[in-house]
Order: structure tokens, then sequence, then C-alpha cells
């Protein structure tokens, strides 16, 4: 089996946090987003018998609410979506539904240091919905929805 610790400083403060057996792999809960983890692992044998206590291995979390201030203005015939920037973003995509949410179409991709996205018209007239998410290492999560009209 294996002991795993967990830490927020990669030289102190570890915690165990589990005690596996029969498993490679561990998913952990109970997480803070936007927070870097440090773990260490100890193998271990039914005798109590106990290796060295493994190198960090460190992992940023990143949870689904990490789009915030999700707005949508108009200026003449533009539609211009912002939001807070999120850490470890690589590339945000901007969706639009015109079905009330049902489906979404991806409209736009920006990069993670741009937090602003503008359509230059070409939307008729009706209800929308829009959301945005953040794509990182992990994949694809964290969206934030709004809907607007266009006039």
């Amino acid at each position: 089996g294996y002991r795993i610790y967990r830490s927020t400083s990669a030289d102190t403060g570890y915690a165990l946090i589990d005690t596996v057996t029969g498993v490679t792999t561990f998913t952990d809960s109970g997480l803070s987003s936007n927070t870097l983890y440090y773990y260490k692992i100890q193998a271990i044998t039914g005798t109590s018998s106990e290796s060295d206590i493994s190198s960090y291995a460190a992992e940023y979390t990143i949870f689904n609410y990490l789009i915030s201030n999700f707005s949508v203005t108009k200026d003449g015939m533009n539609i211009i979506f912002e939001w807070d920037y999120a850490l470890n973003v690589e590339i945000y995509n901007i969706y639009i539904s015109d079905d009330g949410g049902t489906t979404y179409d991806l409209y736009g991709t920006v990069y993670g240091g741009v937090t602003e996205y503008t359509i230059l018209g070409g939307l008729s007239p009706g209800s929308y919905d829009a959301k945005v998410t953040g794509v990182t290492i992990d994949g694809e999560s964290g969206d934030a929805l709004l809907p607007f009209i266009v006039e």
C-alpha cells in the first residue's frame, strides 16, 4: 500500500491524507481552487515496513467556477464579453447558444492572458446565451453563463 501526504509548502507541513492499497492512482478531494498543493508518497507493506518518503510532486487546482465576473455589453452592433483572469488558463473559449442554452457553438477563442472577446456585428436580433470556458493542461472546464439580447 501507500501513504499519501499533502502540503501547501514544498518543504514543511505535510499531513497524512490517505492510505491506499491495491491501486496506483489517487484522487484528492476537499481542495481549494487556485492553490498549489505538494504531495509525497510512502510505500508500506502489510508488516508495517516503510520505504523512505518520496520527493514531492506539485499540482495546481482548477475548479469549475474559475471564470468569474463574466459580463456582456453592447457597443453599437458589437457585443463585448469580459471576464476576470483565471490562474493557469491557456485558452478561453467563447460559446453562443441561440436555443435557450440547449446547444452551444464555439464562437471564438483567445489566449489565456486576454480576458475580452468582441463579436463585430453579425448576430441576428434575438435572445442568446453565452458561456466562457477555460482550457488548462488538464482540459476544458470552468464555464460561466450569461444570457443577452441583440436588438
